[in-house]
């Protein structure tokens, strides 16, 4: 993620930072899915039986709102789009992305590691939250929304502050006090005889800072 400049860093920071799904960040308008002032996002999806767009409220923490506060600053002076083409010169000047998968292509050659997807981002972010910060499972299908694929489409509900603490440990402080304590913790297990533990970060190429 270090080699994502500008808007692009806000873009990838933010599907790290929340999760999300690939078209519930682009989709996003300023009016309507970010709220500074009570410190939340809003995500729609039709992951329900009825296909209706249903929406759910994240925590913001502060590694977000600093991303997308500068975004705000550096907003198109007219598209409501929080993410939306910024080249003038474009046709599609002012209109929301659609995909982006050659940023991605891009960013993973000039990271020098294999090629990771949105969905990679979000696969790593429930593996980070409950293998290694803890987080219980139910919580961590609440950051992610998802359904019970046993239970008759039953999504975890909660107001979005209840999910301040957990949003919390994806910010960047979070992160360099989990890679400490990992390698500390893998030079015992080597002194020990013991392999090391993998990163899951770098299991789809994401260093160690945002």
């Amino acid at each position: 993620m270090l080699a994502a400049k500008g808007h692009d860093r806000v873009l990838i920071g933010t599907y790290w930072h929340t999760g999300a799904r690939k078209s519930e960040i682009l989709r996003w308008t300023w009016a309507d899915d970010i709220n500074f002032e009570e410190r939340w996002v809003r995500l729609g999806s039709r992951k329900n039986r009825s296909g209706d767009m249903t929406y759910e409220k994240l925590w913001m923490n502060d590694d977000l709102y600093d991303l997308l506060m500068w975004q705000w600053k550096n907003r198109h002076p007219t598209s409501p789009y929080v993410f939306c083409h910024m080249n003038p010169k474009s046709k599609l000047y002012g209109r929301p992305y659609v995909a982006r998968w050659k940023l991605l292509k891009k960013l993973s050659r000039e990271a020098k590691v294999e090629p990771f997807g949105y969905h990679d981002i979000r696969h790593t972010v429930a593996k980070y939250l409950n293998d290694l910060q803890k987080v219980g499972l139910k919580k961590v299908q609440q950051v992610l929304r998802h359904r019970k694929q046993t239970t008759t489409e039953i999504y975890v509900e909660g107001n979005y502050i209840d999910t301040k603490d957990v949003m919390g440990l994806l910010e960047l402080k979070n992160l360099e006090n989990f890679s400490q304590n990992s390698r500390s913790f893998s030079r015992s297990r080597k002194e020990k005889g013991v392999s090391e533990i993998a990163n899951p970060l770098k299991s789809f190429g994401v260093p160690n800072r945002i």
